[in-house]
């Protein structure tokens, strides 16, 4: 056995020729062969893992072209390119809020519940809100949003989107157009429209007389005099709303408030 052998030469250079491997391509796709034979017979391969000769497509040929040749081959592992890019950062920043589906809050955040955190364990967020939601112990807490209970509302910022913004109340008692500022429910200032067919009063008068310089004084009980206007009953009662074809049936409750479904009002506390 050996290496090469020149009377196999011109065969193996076709070979080589008609794949397009040159050179090095030569050991590396034949290995060793039998020199005395009259073509070459492959005997170890570097894709022939279990040096038997024979191609098992499923295992060696791993650039799944349907053959084992040279193009299956694997080197050393070459040295460890330069280091990408580094990413960007796609996590909500401190201080973010997220309505959340779940009952207990994720590592990292915690319910807005107004509670009071530490400005020391937390400083990055109090450098995020601060105040705003309550000043806590006015030395080394803040509180928390509290939003139990409650939708959220853009600040207005001047828009007039919301016509009452300045009345807004502050945690701190003072009022303003400011994150943090809540704003009680109530209903818009509307009028109503009413017939009333007319009434009339019953009315008593007392009569007086001048005496002297004295002034006025009243007569005694004779002098009283009542009267009564045309008296008419409008018959004008006020009732429970109640359905009909248009509305369908009145929902009451001790709030005004649209359709809703309760979510935890998270706010990201640590990063």
């Amino acid at each position: 056995m050996q290496l090469f052998d020149r009377r196999n030469e011109r065969k193996m250079s076709q070979f080589l020729h008609r794949t397009g491997y040159t050179g090095i391509a030569l050991i590396m796709l034949f290995g060793c062969y039998d020199g005395d034979a009259s073509t070459p017979t492959l005997l170890v391969s570097c894709w022939d893992t279990t040096s038997n000769a024979t191609c098992d497509v499923e295992s060696e040929d791993l650039n799944g072209d349907g053959t084992c040749d040279v193009r299956d081959c694997q080197g050393p592992q070459g040295d460890r390119g330069p280091a990408g890019k580094p990413g960007k950062d796609v996590t909500a920043p401190v201080g973010a809020l997220i309505a959340f589906a779940g009952q207990e809050a994720p590592s990292g955040w915690m319910l807005c519940d107004g509670r009071e955190l530490s400005r020391v364990e937390y400083a990055e967020l109090f450098a995020a809100i601060g105040t705003l939601h309550g000043a806590g112990d006015d030395m080394t807490t803040f509180n928390l949003p509290d939003l139990r209970g409650r939708f959220l509302r853009g600040v207005d910022h001047g828009s007039g989107n919301d016509p009452d913004a300045v009345a807004r109340a502050m945690p701190d008692g003072d009022t303003g157009d400011v994150v943090g500022s809540l704003q009680v429910d109530t209903l818009q200032g509307h009028r109503h429209s009413h017939s009333d067919p007319g009434h009339s009063h019953g009315y008593c008068s007392v009569m007086y007389t001048q005496t002297g310089t004295v002034g006025y004084i009243a007569l005694g009980p004779e002098s009283w005099q009542c009267r009564e206007t045309d008296h008419r009953l409008t018959n004008i009662v006020v009732t429970d709303p109640i359905a009909d074809p248009w509305h369908g049936t009145p929902r009451t409750a001790r709030e005004t408030r649209p359709a809703n479904v309760s979510v935890n009002w998270i706010i990201r506390v640590k990063s």
